[in-house]
């Protein structure tokens, strides 16, 4: 009796594994352009330094991921689409430093853990791209582009966006960090003025 009721159990699982794996399959797919690719311009084993010119430079290590996830509208919600994205986390000595992400929608998800505060507290930046192009909108909420920009008092860069995150300029919080599309993050500040660059 105790086999059979193992048995039947076995079988109403692997029923319900079969079931829920036909209706994965029939989910479609939203796949993540060229374009968005494009913006993240970082290779698996990167390393890329930054400095805020008093001295201290960091250097972070770049980690690439790729994947598939499934989306629901909630934890035990059925799944409704399988959804490609594109992960870059940047870690100093074990500790997250930069994430970014996009998926298929235009938005370049970033956030920054502040150096300053030893990577314990983080920012968000997220920023809206011109659809369907490599190209961040200069119209969009507290985005501006710049045809050239110094950043930390001396190196200079070409086609800049400089992205607010709307916290006060007297705090020494991260306020603005500074992307472009060739190099990816080349830069945030803070409100007190310290700021970092890329080292190019």
């Amino acid at each position: 009796m105790m086999r059979t009721s193992i048995s039947l159990c076995a079988l109403f699982l692997l029923f319900l594994m079969a079931a829920c794996s036909k209706k994965e399959q029939g989910l479609q797919t939203l796949f993540l352009s060229d374009q968005l690719r494009q913006m993240l311009p970082y290779g698996n084993g990167q390393t890329v330094r930054f400095t805020n010119g008093q001295g201290a430079t960091i250097e972070a290590a770049v980690n690439v991921k790729r994947g598939t996830t499934k989306k629901s509208a909630c934890a035990t919600c059925d799944a409704y689409v399988y959804e490609e994205f594109m992960e870059v986390n940047m870690t100093v000595g074990g500790k997250p430093f930069v994430n970014m992400s996009v998926d298929s929608r235009p938005i370049v998800f970033l956030s920054i853990f502040s150096p300053e505060d030893n990577y314990q507290i983080g920012a968000g930046f997220d920023f809206a791209t011109i659809e369907g192009t490599s190209q961040p909108s200069c119209n969009a909420p507290r985005q501006m582009c710049f045809d050239s920009l110094a950043i930390g008092g001396s190196s200079t860069f070409n086609r800049v966006l400089e992205i607010s995150n709307g916290v006060s300029n007297s705090s020494s919080q991260l306020t603005r960090a500074y992307y472009t599309v060739n190099r990816g993050l080349i830069g945030f500040a803070y409100g007190n003025g310290i700021t970092y660059r890329l080292l190019q």
